[in-house]
């Protein structure tokens, strides 16, 4: 990685000469991975509790190089139990987390994966987290917050 060299000139009253400090900062990976999260929903808000699908949807944007050894994760909130994941997706129950490792993504390549769940409490909204990186440092976050319109009367079922 580049390094880059930032000259700072710092001057005093007390001092009749400046003193030149030299900062070297370290050049972060370009992010070539993007995410996002879709709640699949063509309403304004969720109005079933069970079998909630969210997306997750991903892409490389190097034109030239595929990412290797790619992890995908979400968080659940607590105000949903989990039902299932595409793709090999592995539920961690204590961590309330799944995850997904993917070999490669190819270059210019998009694909996705989903996972479902199940309402166990109401709530006016959902706030979703999911994060991408693979082993080069290519990283990025995605963050969505979806309305909830549960029926008053709906029963839990989390199976």
């Amino acid at each position: 990685a580049p390094n880059f060299t930032n000259v700072v000139e710092i001057y005093s009253t007390e001092l009749p000469i400046p003193v030149v400090e030299e900062a070297v900062a370290r050049a972060c990976p370009p992010t070539n991975l993007t995410l996002t999260i879709d709640d699949g929903l063509e309403e304004s808000c969720i109005s079933n509790p069970n079998g909630t699908t969210f997306y997750l949807n991903f892409t490389n944007m190097d034109a030239y190089s595929e990412r290797v050894n790619v992890t995908l994760r979400t968080e659940l909130s607590s105000q949903v139990a989990y039902h299932s994941a595409s793709d090999g997706g592995i539920y961690n129950h204590t961590a309330r987390e799944i995850t997904w490792t993917i070999d490669s993504i190819g270059p210019n390549a998009e694909d996705f994966r989903f996972f479902t769940f199940n309402f166990t409490s109401n709530s006016s909204a959902l706030l979703t987290d999911a994060s991408i990186m693979s082993i080069d440092g290519n990283a990025t976050h995605a963050q969505l917050n979806t309305s909830v319109c549960l029926p008053l009367n709906w029963k839990t079922d989390v199976n």
